[in-house]
Order: C-alpha cells, then structure tokens, then sequence
C-alpha cells in the first residue's frame, strides 16, 4: 500500500479527532488524523472511503490519504508529541494514519470555515452543493456538512472544499438503514443562496447511479487492515447495505427534482439557518489563514 510519509509537525488543530495539521515529505500539508484518536478508527476509514467514492463523481472533497508517521520523526518533534501524548487516550504511535490533503498550500493561499452571504454567492462551485447533499444523503451521513472556503493570493474568488466525512457510513457503528428514507435540506448557509436547477440534481443523481459496484468494492479494500482489524464482516456488510441504498437514490429523491417542492424546503431552510446563524451581506469573513 502506498504512503505518504509525514515530515513535520505544524499545529494542532480544534475538533473531537484532535487533528493535528502536518507536513509531508511530497512538499503538500495535510490534517492528520491519528489512529488513537478518541473517536476510533473506524473515523480514519470511513474518510478515506468518502473521499475516493466523492473523487469518483467530481466532488471536490479534501483528498484523504494513508500518512506514515515514523519513531524518528516523533523523537526529533518532542515539544510537540508532548501535547498529544498529553490525550488521554494514550501516546501517540508510528504507523499508518490518514491525511487529508489541505485545500491549498497554507504558503500560497487561504482557507476560510465561513463566508457571508455577499461572498456565498460568488463561490466558483457552488452547485457542487447539490452533489454533496445527495452524496451525504447515500452514504447517510451523521454529521453536519462542513466546508471550507480556498483561494489563491491572487484569486478574487473562493472555492468550497468539504471537509470532516467521518461520519459517512453511519458513523463509528457502521450501522446504514437499508430502507432509505427522504433527508431534509441541511441546515447551511449555501443553501440559502444557492439556486435550484433540476438539471444539476438529475446529473449528481446519475453520477451516483454510475458508479460500478466494482469501483464501490476497489475503494473499500484500500483501508488498511489496522483500521478495523476484528470488524471486517462489518464492514463488508455496510458496503453491501451502500450499494443497496445506491439503487434506491433516485426514486427516494424523485421529490426534489420537482422545483415547487424544492422551493418550500428552501423557505423552511432559511428558517433554520436563521436560528443557527446570521448570514448578513456586512458580516465579515471568518476562518484561519495559515501562512
């Protein structure tokens, strides 16, 4: 299985996974999620199965990848170890970890984890939220959607990248409901702005639909063996129940290709997104830029 070996510790960031953001040594940074981490294992493969069915349809997701994290670089960057040997869930261990690949090289451009609504509807992707609505839909994610917001110094525009797919999959349980039952909008502010086209939804529906059951399987057996060791009739069973629930997508949605059934849900949308967050056009930009 193919690597890529970790160099330097940066920072470590917020969160319940306790990610720590990583140098490797192909010159790109990542958000390394450790295999001792507090929410188990299971979190490390369900991203990396969601990051490679989401780059099988075009979603422009944080590329998750295997990171070997070894004994040399841990004892060269002990002030450091120190603050995650400080988790309560044990040291921190050599081995295989996953890495989810920065949106942009922190020294070339900028992240942001909200933008107001002025900026949301400049976005260059902003469709690409249909897509991963379904997506989260199929693979009945528990967690809310998240994105981040790039761009380059010279870039006037920003691009969505979604972030934190831990949750795909039903979670640390691996527990899908074959049945598949119609999800509501989520709760996010893109969808206060974001304009319906029932062509766009018939096409992530069909980029779904596309995926071979072969291709399905294929990104499951690049999870490491580490990663859910006794529960490997576990996971079959949920690749099993996914490719069920695939079948299934488009009759459970067939409601939101209608335009008058999308718009109602957009008002209820609003409502929710209001309560949660104030998306004034004045609002200022709010994220980390790591430079």
């Amino acid at each position: 299985m193919k690597c890529v070996r970790l160099a330097e510790f940066v920072l470590p960031l917020p969160g319940g996974a306790r990610s720590y953001l990583m140098r490797a040594t192909d010159h790109e940074y990542y958000v390394v999620k450790f295999r001792n981490n507090p929410q188990g294992t299971s979190i490390l493969a369900n991203e990396l199965l969601a990051s490679n069915l989401a780059s099988l349809i075009g979603l422009p997701t944080a590329k998750a990848v295997v990171v070997d994290l070894d004994n040399e670089l841990i004892s060269r960057s002990d002030s450091l170890m120190r603050q995650v040997n400080d988790w309560p869930f044990g040291l921190a261990q050599s081995g295989m970890h996953l890495g989810s690949r920065y949106a942009i090289n922190p020294l070339k451009g900028h992240t942001y984890d909200f933008l107001p609504k002025s900026h949301l509807r400049t976005v260059r992707n902003l469709s690409d939220f249909w897509g991963i609505y379904l997506f989260d839909c199929w693979t009945h994610n528990l967690d809310s959607r998240q994105a981040i917001y790039w761009k380059s110094g010279r870039q006037r525009r920003f691009s969505a990248c979604f972030i934190d797919n831990g949750h795909c999959f039903g979670g640390n349980e691996w527990i899908i409901p074959t049945e598949m039952n119609a999800y509501p909008l989520p709760a996010h502010p893109a969808f206060g702005v974001l304009k319906f086209q029932s062509n766009l939804v018939n096409e992530w529906l069909s980029r779904i639909e596309r995926i071979s059951t072969t291709s399905i399987w294929r990104c499951a057996k690049q999870i490491p063996k580490e990663w859910y060791g006794a529960r490997l009739r576990s996971l079959k069973g949920m690749i099993e129940t996914l490719i069920n629930r695939q079948r299934q997508l488009r009759s459970v949605m067939e409601p939101l290709t209608d335009a008058s059934f999308c718009l109602e849900h957009r008002r209820t949308n609003r409502n929710r997104i209001g309560a949660l967050i104030e998306c004034r056009d004045d609002a200022e930009v709010v994220g980390v830029a790591i430079a």
